[in-house]
C-alpha cells in the first residue's frame, strides 16, 4: 500500500474507480476486504484534500476582500 501524503488526489481518485471496476467485476470474495478498506482510506484523504483546498481557498478570498475593502 502506497503512503497517501504520495499519492496525489487525482491518482487516489483513478484508484478507487480501479477498485470499483474489480469489485463490480469480479466474483471472489477473496480480495474484498481489503478493497473496500484500501478505497475508504484513499476516499478518506480526498475528502480531507478537498476540505483542505476550501479552506485554503476560503482564506485566499476573505484575504483579497479584506484588501480590496482598504
Amino acid at each position: 500500500m502506497d503512503n497517501l501524503n504520495e499519492v496525489s488526489f487525482e491518482a487516489a481518485i483513478a484508484e478507487v474507480e480501479q477498485i470499483l471496476s474489480r469489485i463490480s467485476s469480479s466474483k471472489s470474495l477473496d480480495n474484498l476486504i481489503d478493497d473496500v478498506k484500501r478505497a475508504k482510506e484513499l476516499l478518506q484523504y480526498c475528502e480531507s484534500k478537498v476540505k483542505s483546498t476550501e479552506s485554503v481557498i476560503a482564506d485566499l478570498l476573505r484575504d483579497e476582500k479584506v484588501d480590496t475593502d482598504s
